[in-house]
């Protein structure tokens, strides 16, 4: 054995590189195959005495469900059943209790539980893709499930304090919906990050529980810096959630989706926090103009320390313009606004500018302006959009030299031709996602083929590329 990898140092280092690598056999069917287990950290682990510790901390630490860990319980205790078929007519499995296990079968299930630090998160996921990431239900690439009762078999069974002692992050979706109650049990004293996303409200009785869950965290679990409530809740969870944002003491990160604005005081504490580095606001005609003048009365710029920002508009873009300027000189890594309203090129064009002026050349990453995607936006919105955007329009956000995603969705014209297109990847070197889509209509797009095959020679890293008009003429290949 080389004696670079007995040094526990670079061997950690070359782990979080095969990390990285995807489990598919075959690279164009993503996630239609199963990615939870990277194949060469087992073999890694089975190697030798002193990769195996180190190895499965990796190969453990982040899991995508209970069903692997589960699975580690002997037989008899679990039945496994077939739950349907995918795509390609593989069957995927359904775990049920059979039996409480005895107390010395505990003992597999302890060895491997204490290396996972994040539940509910796939082996693989990057900060560009947050809002992808948080919007997963979570089942895409999983050949098992686990069926409620056997959450409430652990809880009952296990008599520990905890089920997962150095858990970190955890995400509660809409499978672990039926298991609310037990939430607390994956309060460890190492937990920082907590989402609950049901996709659709929960009824009154699960909303009773999430609230009281809720409002548990500050007492019970005061390591939790992070929430995520990310789907739409009954307005008690959201008065909780905001009751948790005023007394953390460290608030890292904020995001809840919530049609309203804010509290005063709440509004006033999250814009001094130094620690808050993730953040959804919500600003209607009512009251962006009162948050904007309370945010420009603050005694130091607000909201010092922000990353990424979600912020949901109605009327225009001048507040988030606004509060770009006043934040000063910022950093942020990712900026994503949802418009209800048909964006003017001069709007974008502004704000872009307060970009260029205020954010860190080498921070922004992801910018994502879209209009929601339902009828209701269609029917409010018809007619000719409100002028054409152009490269120029762009130009003040060229110089942001790390965009990695860069989507406008919008009802607008885009007057892009085969050069703007190379404009962009030689500006944009890093790009892996591009969207310039004509919201509710198509036009014929001068962009062929060449621009686009620049495009990807520039950009090797560009997975995604969506033209703003009319599929590409084969001809111009």
């Amino acid at each position: 054995m080389h004696r670079c990898l007995l040094d526990a140092h670079i061997y950690h280092n070359i782990l979080q590189f095969v990390r990285l690598q995807f489990p598919y056999k075959d690279p164009f069917h993503g996630f239609h195959q199963y990615c939870d287990i990277n194949p060469t950290l087992v073999s890694l682990a089975v190697t030798c005495k002193a990769f195996l510790e180190p190895t499965l901390d990796i190969l453990w630490f982040s899991q995508i469900s209970l069903a692997p860990i589960v699975r580690t319980l002997p037989d008899g205790v679990l039945m496994k059943s077939i739950l349907d078929c995918d795509t390609r007519g593989e069957p995927r499995y359904i775990l049920t209790p059979m039996r409480p296990p005895l107390a010395s079968e505990w003992t597999r299930f302890d060895y491997y539980a204490r290396r996972i630090q994040e539940l509910g998160f796939y082996p693989v996921e990057f900060p560009d893709n947050e809002s992808s990431n948080m919007e997963a239900t979570n089942t895409f690439g999983q050949r098992y499930s686990v069926h409620p009762r056997v959450v409430l078999l652990l809880c009952i069974t296990r008599r520990k304090q905890v089920l997962f002692p150095n858990l970190a992050r955890l995400r509660w979706n809409f499978r672990d919906a039926d298991c609310t109650e037990l939430l607390p049990m994956f309060f460890g004293p190492k937990l920082a990050f907590l989402a609950i996303s049901f996709g659709t409200p929960p009824q009154s009785k699960g909303a009773d529980i999430v609230k009281k869950n809720l409002n548990s965290i500050v007492d019970c679990c005061p390591s939790v810096t992070d929430l995520e409530i990310p789907s739409s809740h009954p307005d008690p969870v959201v008065e909780a959630a905001i009751q948790w944002a005023f007394y953390c003491r460290r608030v890292e990160g904020f995001y809840l989706n919530t049609a309203g604005g804010w509290p005063i005081p709440l509004l006033q504490r999250l814009a001094e926090e130094p620690s808050l580095r993730k953040l959804w606001l919500s600003m209607d005609e009512e009251v962006a103009e009162h948050d904007i003048n309370l945010l420009r009365e603050c005694i130091r710029p607000p909201f010092p320390a922000l990353q990424r920002l979600w912020i949901v508009l109605t009327q225009s873009l001048a507040p988030c313009t606004e509060l770009i300027r006043i934040m000063g000189s910022c950093a942020l890594h990712t900026l994503y606004i949802i418009v209800h309203f048909s964006v003017p090129p001069a709007e974008l064009e502004e704000l872009f500018a307060a970009l260029r002026d205020h954010c860190a050349p080498h921070t922004l990453q992801v910018l994502e302006i879209m209009t929601p995607l339902d009828e209701k936006f269609v029917r409010e919105n018809e007619g000719t959009p409100e002028g054409q955007f152009h490269l120029g329009n762009l130009e003040p956000v060229l110089g942001f030299s790390n965009m990695r995603h860069f989507r406008l969705e919008l009802q607008i014209f885009f007057e892009f031709d085969n050069n703007d297109i190379m404009t962009i990847a030689d500006c944009w070197p890093l790009l892996t996602d591009l969207r310039l889509a004509s919201y509710g209509f198509f036009l014929p797009t001068e962009i062929t083929w060449a621009g686009f095959a620049y495009l990807v020679y520039k950009c090797p890293s560009s997975s995604s590329y969506v033209s703003p008009g009319t599929p590409l003429p084969k001809m111009s290949l």
